[in-house]
């Protein structure tokens, strides 16, 4: 979750960054001018929806990380100027990056599937997939009592009929894992997060598209 009193940079390309930059340094002085410390970001992550930093003082790293509130704590000392200006560095992907992107897909997904089913109304699709339930009965039975013959026929069957849907639905252009609501992950049923609560695996092969995803509409609510 993000921290609402230390928000992110939102940058030009609509990204989040950290609120200091990489490698960044700054002079402090003392009431006079003279040259008193050099602070540097060394390095930074984001935990819990925390930005920590590390940093070294005059070259010599600080033990520990340092919050947000911990650095504008030092920087509210004594007066500094920016010796080096660092590079903007990114956030990691973000939960409510994850839980945005596949909730906004779950409702495209319902959007093809009912014009998916719209499209097969008035086709023999339907009629055939009642046909196939309609075998599904026998052929448990026929394979619980051993009677393998009966259970090939009736399997044989049920292929048939199912290849007839299938030329149906590609006459159609019709996709079927949208038109049956299959999940893609088996371990997230494309929530975007495990059950233990952690991004899954899935969403963070797609961090790059979630990304731009997230991106695209901070740019658009910007107009």
């Amino acid at each position: 979750m993000i921290d609402h009193k230390h928000p992110p940079i939102e940058g030009d390309d609509g990204r989040l960054y950290f609120n200091y930059p990489l490698n960044a340094r700054y002079l402090f002085k003392s009431t006079t001018g003279a040259p008193l410390f050099e602070y540097e970001i060394l390095s930074c992550e984001y935990v819990n929806g925390e930005e920590r930093y590390y940093l070294a003082c005059n070259g010599a790293m600080l033990p520990g990380y340092k919050t947000i509130e911990q650095v504008e704590l030092i920087f509210s000392f004594y007066p500094y100027e920016i010796a080096d200006r660092g590079e903007p560095e990114e956030l990691p992907l973000l939960d409510e990056e994850v839980r945005l992107f596949y909730n906004d897909l779950t409702k495209e997904l319902k959007k093809a599937n009912s014009e998916a089913n719209a499209k097969l109304k008035g086709t023999d699709y339907f009629r055939l997939k009642s046909q196939i339930e309609g075998l599904s009965a026998p052929l448990r039975f026929a394979k619980s009592s051993g009677d393998e013959k009966k259970a090939a026929e009736l399997m044989k069957q049920v292929n048939d009929l199912k290849s007839k849907q299938f030329e149906i639905l590609n006459g159609m252009g019709i996709d079927y894992d949208v038109l049956t609501k299959k999940p893609k992950c088996k371990i997230c049923g494309d929530s975007g997060f495990a059950a233990d609560g952690h991004i899954c695996e899935c969403a963070l092969a797609r961090s790059e598209e979630i990304k731009l995803y997230n991106a695209e509409l901070r740019l658009a609510q910007r107009k």
